[in-house]
């Protein structure tokens, strides 16, 4: 990389939590409040289904990052 070419800055990545199989997305409520206090996107979906996983990662910025 040519270091007198400045690099477009990089959006900061939504955080997706996801829940496993005996819990429900409030699980992650004091771990959205950290991230958030730290300037972070992140979002838990209800159930851990693809379908709903889509259309939440379609509603955030990009890059998304799932988290389990």
């Amino acid at each position: 990389m040519n270091p007198d070419v400045q690099q477009p800055a990089r959006p900061d990545p939504t955080v997706v939590l996801l829940h496993g199989a005996f819990a429900d997305a409030s699980s992650w409520n004091e771990v959205i409040a950290l991230l958030q206090q730290r300037g972070r996107t992140a979002v838990a979906p209800p159930p851990d289904d693809g379908e709903v996983l889509g259309a939440v990662e379609s509603g955030v910025p990009a890059p998304t990052t799932p988290a389990r």
